[in-house]
C-alpha cells in the first residue's frame, strides 16, 4: 500500500543560495589550482578573471555567515592588486590591515608575507573600475547578511557599523564593474550586481 503525504506546499526540490555560492567556490578553487599546475606562463586572463570571482563569492559567502567580523574585498588598480579582509565592527580598519590570502591563490600571484593577489604577475591588469560615472583607483566591497555588496572608494580606514548598512560612507546604488586586461590587450570584466551580490 502506498501512502501518499503532503504537509501543506511543502517542496524540497532545489538548492539554497549557500549552496549554490558553495558550489560556486569549490569550482573556482578547483579551477585557481588545475590551472597554477600548468605551469603556464603566458597570460591567465580566464584564471585571473575565475580567481577574481571565486575570491568575491568566498568574501560574501563568509560575510552571509558570520555577523562579526565584516567580509570584504580590497582592490587596488594602482598596484593591479586585491585582497581579502576581516575587520571587527566598531573598530578602525585601515586599508591593508587583517589580510587574508584568498583560499586556492596561486603562489606566483602573492609575496610572502602576504601582502595581496598580484594580477600583473601572469600579465594581467586590473582596471580599470566602474561604478556608474566613477572610475576610482581603490576599492573596499564589503557585503552585509543577507550578500548585499557595499562599497567605498578610497584607501582611508572604515570603522565598520552594525549593521554594516549603516557604515558612514558606504554606497550600494549601482553595478560594479572589474575590467582585467592582458598585455594582448584581451579584455574581461567581472561584474558585481547592485542590490543581490551576483557576480558574472
Amino acid at each position: 500500500m502506498r501512502r501518499n503525504h503532503h504537509h501543506g506546499f511543502s517542496n524540497n526540490k532545489g538548492f539554497t543560495l549557500i549552496e549554490l555560492i558553495s558550489v560556486f567556490i569549490i569550482l573556482g578553487i578547483l579551477t585557481a589550482v588545475v590551472v597554477s599546475r600548468l605551469g603556464l606562463n603566458v597570460t591567465d586572463l580566464p584564471a585571473i578573471e575565475a580567481s577574481l570571482k571565486t575570491h568575491l563569492r568566498y568574501a560574501q559567502s563568509k560575510a552571509m555567515q558570520t555577523l562579526n567580523p565584516v567580509w570584504g574585498i580590497r582592490i587596488d588598480t594602482t598596484t593591479d592588486s586585491y585582497w581579502l579582509f576581516q575587520c571587527n565592527m566598531a573598530l578602525s580598519c585601515a586599508w591593508t590591515a587583517n589580510q587574508i590570502r584568498p583560499p586556492g591563490t596561486d603562489q606566483n600571484l602573492y609575496a610572502n608575507p602576504f601582502t595581496g593577489v598580484f594580477t600583473n604577475r601572469q600579465n594581467v591588469r586590473i582596471g580599470p573600475i566602474n561604478i556608474g560615472n566613477a572610475s576610482p583607483t581603490s576599492l573596499t566591497l564589503v557585503f552585509d547578511q543577507m550578500g548585499v555588496p557595499y562599497w567605498q572608494t578610497g584607501n582611508q580606514a572604515i570603522t565598520f557599523s552594525d549593521p554594516v548598512s549603516a557604515t558612514p560612507g558606504l554606497q550600494v546604488a549601482t553595478d560594479i564593474s572589474i575590467r582585467l586586461t592582458d598585455n594582448s590587450g584581451n579584455t574581461r570584466t567581472v561584474t558585481l550586481a547592485s542590490e543581490t551580490g551576483f557576480v558574472q
